[in-house]
């Protein structure tokens, strides 16, 4: 099971939410959360693709025998 970590975003704590908003449009994707201060929270979203394991295997026998694990190689890749 994956590892998961929750972030806050400062600020927000305590504000009154008026009304959310979601803009899903091909060359936007958006989240606008509205406070009754006037102020707006906004979360721009982007669709990567995401791989959550990458292996080559040997299937010549008839199982699976790994030959190599690539599911770290990209990690620290910048897109």
């Amino acid at each position: 099971m994956a590892d998961h970590t929750t972030t806050y975003a400062e600020g927000l704590r305590g504000k009154v939410v008026e009304q959310i908003r979601f803009t899903n449009e091909e060359d936007l994707r958006e989240i606008q959360v509205w406070f009754t201060d006037q102020t707006i929270f906004h979360l721009r979203l982007s669709l990567r693709l995401c791989s959550e394991a990458a292996e080559l295997t040997d299937w010549s026998q008839g199982n699976a025998r790994l030959l190599h694990d690539y599911s770290r190689m990209g990690e620290h890749a910048k897109s």
